[in-house]
């Protein structure tokens, strides 16, 4: 019997995470334009990258073949890339996205506190918020592996571990994507600016993660930076994963470190969180900004 209402409060939980998340895709889908910016936004982003590693490739292009030369370096920075897609912050054009930005669209229209009256536990809203970007960051990552395929595929390797090494790193980056998206849930709260969040969270990850730089090349202060950040490891797991580039430690141990920083940062974003609404409902500010 026990058993039984476990399982029923866990339906209940899931049916209601999955509603908020359809709700979340219904007010994105209005804003067409962002819409279709948060849907497409990844292959824009990915193109001036891949542009700019082409052109210092040197002599890219031998009659009608691309370099050897070329098609590493491309495809370095297009699994870096597809990698970071999944952390849910890749692309410097989708910037008003987020589990951040549902809340902030929540305080703006005044239906936060409405919502959070619901006899539903409160974190259940944000993380049915969360639900619907994690569809979406998924759907980046598994386009561009796809596109990956389909332009480098006789330069990428596909073995059983390989990619099962791959699809856990992308899991360990969606679940990283979480905790972050609370915290950044918390620090909206907090400050009431969603542009925020992209200098202190956005930026510095995407630039001290691997995902576009090679780390040997990086001024040794900024690679130390860059070996503290557990998405650096999940990066360079998910690249050797598909490719036949050497890795910083052995990809399973990388793959522990990527869930370990996952975990911490979903346990000290739900506190940031927390502790930025029971502030908010106490002041009285929950919705004025």
């Amino acid at each position: 019997m026990t058993t039984m209402s476990a399982m029923d409060r866990t339906r209940s939980q899931l049916a209601i995470m999955i509603h908020i998340a359809s709700k979340e895709m219904l007010i994105q889908s209005r804003y067409r334009n962002k819409f279709f910016s948060d849907i497409f936004s990844h292959f824009l982003g990915v193109a001036p990258i891949l542009l700019i590693a082409f052109a210092l490739s040197g002599s890219a292009v031998d009659g009608s073949s691309i370099s050897d030369v070329t098609r590493e370096r491309t495809l370095f920075i297009l699994l870096g890339y597809t990698a970071f897609m999944a952390f849910g912050f890749g692309t410097p054009i989708m910037l008003y996205t987020g589990m951040g930005w549902g809340i902030a669209e929540e305080v703006y229209t005044g239906t936060i506190e409405r919502n959070f009256l619901a006899p539903v536990h409160r974190s259940l809203v944000i993380l049915g918020i969360g639900g619907y970007y994690v569809v979406l960051y998924s759907f980046h990552a598994l386009s561009l592996i796809v596109v990956a395929a389909l332009l480098l595929g006789d330069s990428m390797t596909f073995s059983g571990e390989g990619l099962a090494i791959a699809a856990l790193t992308v899991l360990g980056l969606l679940a990283f994507s979480i905790g972050l998206g609370l915290a950044a849930s918390g620090l909206f709260l907090a400050v009431k600016d969603s542009s925020f969040h992209v200098l202190v969270v956005h930026r510095p990850f995407l630039l001290f993660s691997g995902a576009i730089f090679i780390l040997d090349v990086l001024p040794r202060p900024l690679k130390l930076i860059a070996l503290a950040n557990p998405v650096t490891y999940g990066i360079d797991a998910f690249r050797g994963a598909l490719s036949d580039t050497d890795t910083l430690l052995n990809p399973w141990i990388e793959i522990g470190i990527l869930f370990a920083g996952g975990a911490a940062a979903f346990v000290l974003g739900m506190a940031a969180f927390n502790y930025a609404l029971k502030r908010q409902l106490r002041t009285g500010d929950l919705t004025r900004f």
